[in-house]
């Protein structure tokens, strides 16, 4: 317990506690809406997102960031006004 004893760990292990108790309530509601792929389908779309923004010669954290948002956007879209799953729907952007 000696690792306590400086000023930011004790901050980091605060803070680690404090993320794990949101996401534990974040992920009941995740789970309940059948969206638990959503991290794994967002996260990989910022990968593209870096491609698209390397190969266009912008910031590749702005491209990321912005196809993030579009790819969750069309995954909320096509949930609701389909007929599949979300989960499904997010495998498919995936």
């Amino acid at each position: 317990m000696d690792f306590l004893a400086y000023e930011f760990m004790q901050r980091a292990f605060l803070a680690g506690i404090l993320a794990g108790l949101l996401c534990s309530f974040v992920s009941l509601f995740v789970v309940l809406q059948r969206m638990s792929f959503v991290g794994v389908g967002v996260s990989h779309s910022a990968l593209g997102g870096i491609a698209a923004g390397v190969l266009l010669g912008v910031n590749p954290v702005f491209s990321a960031a912005a196809f993030c948002t579009v790819v969750a956007w069309a995954i909320g879209l096509v949930s609701k006004k389909g007929r599949l799953h979300a989960d499904t729907v997010i495998g498919v952007f995936f």
